[in-house]
């Protein structure tokens, strides 16, 4: 991949060379669905073309996304039910009737399940189109 150049010129950006490069590590998929990538305060839309003319699926590429990012929130879920776990089998029978209105938050938990929602949401988009 070729180095880009840094300007001195702080209105002048160099463009980036995205010939050889894995389309996953271009840029990121809006909101809109299209393929855009950030330079410095803006950003810009990337049109994809192949070598051979053909055409790149970028819907693919953001179910792969999508599909790492829930197993990486199922994991943190796991860990963090995890933690829940040990901290009430620390917590002895006498200390849990004495403290009985004071019980630990399952914030955590409880977004990390409102996240998986919406990218389980987001991937049955996906597979429809």
């Amino acid at each position: 991949m070729t180095p880009i150049l840094i300007s001195e010129d702080k209105h002048t950006a160099y463009v980036k060379d995205y010939i050889g490069r894995n389309l996953a590590n271009c840029g990121y998929i809006s909101l809109a669905g299209d393929l855009r990538d950030v330079y410095g305060l803006t950003n810009i839309q990337l049109s994809v073309i192949s070598d051979d003319g053909s055409f790149i699926e970028i819907e693919e590429e953001k179910l792969k996304k999508l599909l790492e990012k829930k197993s990486d929130l199922e994991h943190r879920l796991y860990l963090e039910q995890c933690r829940q776990h040990e901290r009430i089998n620390n917590m002895g029978w006498g200390y849990g009737m004495r403290h009985a209105k004071l019980n630990f938050s399952t914030t955590k938990e409880d977004r990390l399940l409102e996240r998986i929602e919406k990218v389980n949401n987001q991937i049955a988009e996906l597979s429809k189109t």
